[in-house]
């Protein structure tokens, strides 16, 4: 059955304590966590200490830590052994916090002086790998993204990238925002395509002016990002995984109303459409 979580980009003004209990108390089952220094995991300075608190709190709550979300990409240039490092931090914090996720970005887009697109590809396969080698012994997934700016916008990228990487425990990260945005693939297409290899959903809507690009952040089912007919297809591809309500008050802070409001309706949303 479907789990519903939470995002942290939801609820900048919180602790993560005080965004653990609000998710609890508007339903959803459980919670990704940004992890950055202005995150609400730190990722590169966190304490043993401060995980098993995050640990208590998540088992007092019974709010399940669904996903961490970092945001190391560069497995390319002089930063690749320190962006791995980080990377490799983040999935021991995961372990301890029996958090099934970590997500990765594919790579990064346009390519710095001095390197092609398909160097990059193939350093961000390599590096990919290395990390799905690692997080396999401790339980751990990694959850590519389709995402702009990256090599894995669309659906048959992410997917050409997670086969090339070619690990049970390196799957997708389904952020069907970003592919309607990319205008390549349908809801239908794109969910066949990666099947069965989606580990995890980013849930966002927003108002996209097909003739500029621009984007405007809308509460679910405002905007004309075709939900419904993603979710009528996750479902047919029996998909059993957290859908994440990526609320992103982080971004803009003005447009979107607080988070025990809009947050609340997106779930409301989303449980509706689930329980039909």
């Amino acid at each position: 059955m479907v789990k519903f979580s939470g995002h942290t980009m939801g609820t900048p003004e919180r602790d993560l304590y005080g965004a653990m209990r609000l998710f609890k108390e508007l339903g959803f089952d459980g919670i990704e966590i940004r992890c950055a220094p202005d995150g609400h995991i730190d990722t590169s300075t966190i304490t043993l200490e401060e995980i098993y608190k995050i640990k208590r709190w998540s088992k007092d709550l019974d709010l399940k830590i669904a996903c961490l979300t970092p945001y190391f990409r560069d497995f390319v240039t002089s930063a690749r052994e320190k962006e791995l490092a980080e990377m490799k931090r983040v999935i021991e914090i995961a372990h301890e916090l029996e958090c099934p996720n970590v997500r990765a970005l594919g790579g990064f887009l346009p390519a710095p002086k001095g390197y092609s697109a398909s160097q990059i590809w193939k350093a961000t396969v390599e590096a990919l790998r290395e990390l799905g080698a690692f997080a396999q012994p401790l339980g751990v997934r990694l959850c590519i993204e389709t995402h702009d700016d990256s090599l894995t916008l669309t659906a048959h990228q992410v997917r050409q990238m997670v086969d090339d990487i070619d690990m049970e425990n390196v799957g997708i990260l389904f952020d069907f925002s970003w592919i309607h945005w990319a205008g390549e693939e349908s809801p239908e297409e794109a969910v066949t395509l990666c099947t069965p290899k989606i580990f995890h959903c980013h849930c966002k809507d927003w108002q996209i002016n097909r003739t500029t690009g621009e984007r405007q952040v809308r509460l679910m089912g405002e905007g004309n990002i075709p939900w419904k007919r993603v979710f009528r297809a996750l479902q047919e591809a029996d998909y059993a995984g957290y859908l994440s309500d990526e609320y992103e008050k982080y971004w803009h802070p003005e447009e979107l109303p607080a988070p025990q409001e809009g947050m609340k309706k997106d779930l409301e949303y989303m449980q509706r459409f689930w329980s039909l």
